[in-house]
C-alpha cells in the first residue's frame, strides 16, 4: 500500500544539542526519564513513502551526496521491506495512462506538484481497501515533465536520502513512526491536531458522511500545540 499519511520524526532534546545562542540555559531540574522536551518533525500533506520508501537504502547514483545508513539501523516498514517497488497495485488498468509503479525523484525533479489530499478523492484512490487507485484520483504531475513525473502517476514517485538527506540523518538519529496508520481520510489536519496539548480552545472543523461523502460543517475540541513544525511539499 503507498500509505498516504505524514511523516513524523521525534526528537529528544536530551539527545539534541541546542543553540546558546537562540536558548537561555535550565535549571538541572529532575525528571523521571533523561527526555525533557519532545520536538515533532511532521509533514505537511506528505507521504511517509514519499521521503521513506526506500529507507535506509539509498540509490547513490554518481554525482549526488551520497548517503550510507548505520548497520544498527533497525528495520523499517517501506516500499522496499513490504516488497512493493515492483509489485504494485496501482498498475492496475483502470488508472489508465497514469498507472505506475513505485519510482525513485533525483534531484531536479524536488518541485513536484501538490497531490490531491481532498477527503473524497483518497476514499475513492483507496477502492474498498484495494488501495489501487492513487494516480487516478489522487495523482497530478508536473508540466515539461518526463516519464510517470510528467502524470498522474507522480503520486506513486519517492526521494531517498540523497536528496532528502537532512531527514534520513534524523530518522538515523532518533525516533521515526513508520508504522502510524488512521481510516482518517483528508488533508494533515486531523492527525495534527493529536499533537496540540495546550490551551483546550474550540475550532470549527468539517465532517463528512461516511456514505455520501458530504460535507457539512460540526465542532470539534482541538489541543493547540504552540510547538508544532509543519513543512509543506
Amino acid at each position: 500500500m503507498f500509505k498516504i499519511f505524514c511523516s513524523i520524526l521525534c526528537l529528544s532534546t536530551s539527545l539534541l544539542t541546542l543553540a546558546s545562542s537562540a536558548w537561555a540555559a535550565e535549571p538541572d531540574t529532575t525528571t523521571k526519564t533523561p527526555i525533557k522536551h519532545l520536538v515533532v518533525i511532521y509533514q505537511e500533506n506528505v507521504a511517509f513513502d514519499h521521503y521513506f520508501g526506500t529507507y535506509p537504502v539509498a540509490a547513490n547514483p554518481a554525482g549526488e551526496p551520497a548517503f550510507t545508513a548505520s548497520p544498527q539501523t533497525p528495520h523499517a516498514n517501506t516500499l522496499l521491506s513490504a516488497h512493493l517497488l515492483e509489485t504494485n497495485p496501482n498498475t492496475n488498468a483502470e488508472n489508465g495512462k497514469n498507472a505506475a509503479l513505485p519510482f525513485r525523484l533525483d534531484r531536479t525533479q524536488a518541485s513536484t506538484a501538490d497531490q490531491n489530499h481532498l477527503y473524497t478523492a483518497e476514499q475513492m484512490a483507496y477502492h474498498d481497501g484495494h488501495a489501487d487507485l492513487f494516480p487516478r484520483y489522487t495523482g497530478r504531475g508536473t508540466s515539461g515533465g518526463t516519464g510517470a513525473f510528467a502524470t498522474r502517476g507522480q503520486v506513486m514517485g519517492y526521494f531517498d536520502g540523497n536528496t532528502v538527506t537532512a531527514l534520513w540523518n534524523y530518522a538515523q538519529r532518533f525516533a521515526m513512526s513508520d508504522a502510524a496508520y488512521t481510516d482518517t481520510y483528508g488533508p494533515s489536519t486531523p492527525r495534527r491536531s493529536g499533537g496540540r496539548i495546550w490551551p483546550d480552545q474550540w475550532h470549527e472543523n468539517y465532517c463528512h458522511h461516511p456514505k455520501t461523502f458530504h460535507q457539512r460543517r460540526c465542532l470539534s475540541l482541538y489541543r493547540r500545540w504552540s510547538g508544532r513544525l509543519d513543512h509543506d511539499q
